[in-house]
């Protein structure tokens, strides 16, 4: 989880057919760009309670956002101008822990220049497969846990890229039929919408921590440094600033595997250090715990390529 991502694919990724049957360098490093993970808080530090998110959800409260997708990309500038929105419903279908029933609807595309046009129809076919979906996300205090019906969309994915990619080696796809890999890349998008709930932290504090992330291809997890701000509360809304930097020579670490496994290749050169930061602002209510709004960028950078997603929900 884009094209426009919508299942972690990237929205400005190059047509997989004007690559024949291999899969390019520049493209398997774009593909492990998109699919890196935003962060699954390994703990919060608690303290003294002032400003507390409510986090007693009860199955059938629901909430319904539209989310926003833009890139910008040293290699391809002219997407930094496409924008995607698509309509989110969020509902709690279960409790301790709590469980969000996750479902898109259409996706539409703004900005589009003619020299884009055939990312509408990747966009199209993505959205289609996206109604098809409906992810059951596991949340516990905050820390989302994992998908409860992964056995139920994981054929549904490796279908879908199967079809997206026909010309592709199986190495390709091979991401996206591995459960271990799956679940952090379907879930990457989604993440932070959950970072903050569940917090009690006073107006001003920061708290700063090591974490480890999932990795992508299923191997060792790659170490961050994490930091979270309340940066203000009015009675009404609380406004939160979550950092995230990654460790650069495990993620390239990491990026080096990909590559190796994406392109098929035995023997990959060593890679210069990857670079990933990542800032999220959202506004919580007080109300219910929930996001009101939120937005997320994150910038990589590797290579000569730079690659800025910023992504977001703004409560309907």
């Amino acid at each position: 989880m884009y094209v426009y991502r919508s299942l972690s694919l990237c929205p400005s990724s190059p047509s997989p057919g004007r690559y024949g049957l291999g899969v390019s360098r520049h493209l398997a490093i774009a593909a492990i760009l998109c699919l890196l993970p935003i962060g699954a808080v390994a703990g919060k530090k608690k303290t003294a309670p002032k400003t507390v998110l409510p986090c007693d959800w009860e199955p059938g409260a629901s909430w319904t956002y539209e989310a926003t997708k833009s890139r910008e990309d040293s290699r391809r500038p002219l997407p930094f101008e496409m924008v995607s929105r698509t309509p989110v419903s969020v509902e709690v279908v279960g409790s301790a822990p709590a469980v969000f029933a996750w479902t898109h609807g259409e996706t539409t595309m703004e900005g589009v220049p003619a020299e884009q046009r055939e990312a509408l129809e990747a966009v199209r076919a993505l959205s289609a497969i996206n109604a098809r979906m409906r992810l059951e996300v596991v949340v516990d205090k905050g820390l989302v846990q994992g998908i409860r019906n992964l056995e139920e969309v994981a054929p549904i994915v490796e279908e879908a890229m199967k079809a997206l990619l026909p010309d592709q080696p199986p190495e390709a796809t091979s991401l996206f039929s591995n459960p271990e890999a799956l679940a952090p890349i379907l879930l990457r998008d989604i993440a932070p919408f959950f970072t903050m709930t569940c917090t009690d932290m006073s107006v001003g504090e920061e708290i700063s921590g090591d974490t480890l992330l999932p990795n992508p291809l299923g191997g060792a997890p790659i170490p961050a440094i994490e930091t979270y701000t309340l940066l203000q509360a009015n009675g009404k809304t609380a406004t939160y600033r979550f950092t995230l930097q990654l460790d650069p020579e495990a993620a390239s670490k990491s990026l080096e595997e990909a590559v190796t496994v994406l392109s098929g290749s035995g023997n990959m050169p060593e890679l210069p250090a990857l670079e990933s930061t990542t800032v999220s602002t959202f506004e919580m209510s007080l109300r219910d715990g929930m996001p009101v709004k939120g937005q997320v960028e994150r910038t990589n950078s590797v290579l000569d390529t730079r690659m800025v997603d910023r992504w977001g929900w703004v409560r309907k």
